[in-house]
């Protein structure tokens, strides 16, 4: 059943999607220029979430499947659509070098992980390493680990749980 979100102005789903996806190799969250997908809640029984940007200041959100979830905090939580980044804006405008960098960011939210654990695990992989090679090892682990549902000729993945590295072959991990 599609959802209707009201987001605070500016922004612009696409600009946010990318600041979330970080590079082109994550299996996680996809983004075809209209449409953000993800597979959400349960990692062993997730549903698919797909967001399209239908005016400034609305989403369109579909399921499908059946969540356990409320799709409307998710989504604001996911996608910061509730984030107020006036604030920085004035500031950022008084400053010569950030204002055209900030004006050309105008719409992007902070976006946050769903949930506490894939936060952490982002966390401690990226920290101590490139980008690149955070990314790598995250997209190796999710794609042994996560549940993979094709997306066309892509497949989607769901981030792994917190099971998953107890239950893992330490080997093998």
């Amino acid at each position: 059943m599609p959802t209707r979100i009201a987001v605070r102005p500016p922004f612009r789903l696409d600009l946010t999607a990318n600041v979330l996806r970080r590079l082109s190799t994550n299996v996680v969250d996809r983004f075809d220029g209209v449409t953000y997908r993800r597979l959400i809640g349960e990692p062993h029984d997730p549903v698919l979430l797909r967001v399209m940007q239908t005016g400034p200041a609305e989403l369109h959100v579909e399921i499908a499947g059946r969540p356990r979830f409320d799709a409307a905090l998710v989504v604001a939580r996911l996608l910061g659509t509730s984030a107020d980044l006036e604030p920085f804006a004035r500031a950022a405008a008084g400053v010569p070098w950030l204002a055209p960098l900030a004006a050309g960011a105008r719409g992007v939210k902070p976006p946050r992980y769903p949930t506490i654990w894939e936060a952490c695990c982002n966390a401690i992989v990226y920290q101590q390493v490139s980008i690149h090679a955070a990314g790598a090892i995250l997209r190796r682990t999710i794609e042994r680990y996560g549940l993979a549902m094709p997306l066309g000729a892509e497949r989607l993945y769901a981030f792994p749980g917190p099971q998953t590295p107890v239950d893992a072959d330490p080997e093998e991990l």
